[in-house]
């Protein structure tokens, strides 16, 4: 069977039946022939989307995005737990005010720093990804981009090598996810602290 060249001009469009788009050409070709060109693209645009999700830097980010939650949804497990148990040993104990307002500092401050290690952590884990796949080439590099990412900034000036640039974006949104739970977590501390300053306060005021 030869090879036909057909070129048309496209004046307008409707949606046919079968989903493939139906359209009116000049100069006029068979109607098989417009019907199977366009059945064809339609299949390939499909095609083209599903090979973006078989995408091996979507794989990749989405595990590494899993393993980083995992990591911090366990560092602020153990965190809780042993503030729980320093509220319980200071509301047994009595402490003044202005103590327990120092205290409350050092708890915010410490909780602060252990979480901003947390999340170099996580950007190591990311950083180290990027090289062990070869999307960056030097360690200072991949580690500047992983904070970069991670951190939303996106200033850095650099970029992951073609078939793993998707791994960029999905680094910034697992840095939001682990900064909200960061950030909720701080939050809920200073909440359940509260009510003990409160309870030093309010008899003052009566």
């Amino acid at each position: 069977m030869a090879h036909l060249k057909v070129d048309v001009i496209v004046t307008e469009g409707t949606l046919a039946p079968d989903g493939c788009q139906a359209r009116h050409y000049y100069p006029p070709a068979r109607p098989g022939l417009c019907r199977f060109i366009l059945c064809e693209t339609k299949i390939f645009k499909e095609r083209a989307r599903w090979r973006m999700l078989d995408h091996p830097g979507w794989l990749w980010g989405l595990l590494l995005i899993a393993l980083t939650m995992a990591i911090h949804a366990t560092a602020v497990v153990v965190l809780a737990f042993v503030v729980v148990r320093i509220r319980s040993r200071l509301e047994s104990r009595g402490v003044e005010l202005w103590n327990l307002i120092a205290i409350l500092i050092c708890i915010i401050g410490v909780i602060g720093l252990l979480l901003a290690m947390l999340h170099g952590i996580e950007s190591v884990i990311w950083a180290g990804a990027y090289l062990w796949l070869g999307a960056l080439d030097s360690p200072m590099d991949a580690l500047l981009f992983s904070l970069d990412s991670m951190s939303t900034r996106g200033a850095s000036g650099l970029t992951l090598q073609r078939p793993w640039q998707m791994m960029g974006p999905l680094e910034a949104v697992d840095g939001m996810l682990l900064f909200g739970v960061s950030t909720a977590y701080i939050f809920s501390v200073m909440q359940a602290y509260w009510s003990m300053l409160t309870a030093h306060v309010a008899p003052r005021k009566s």
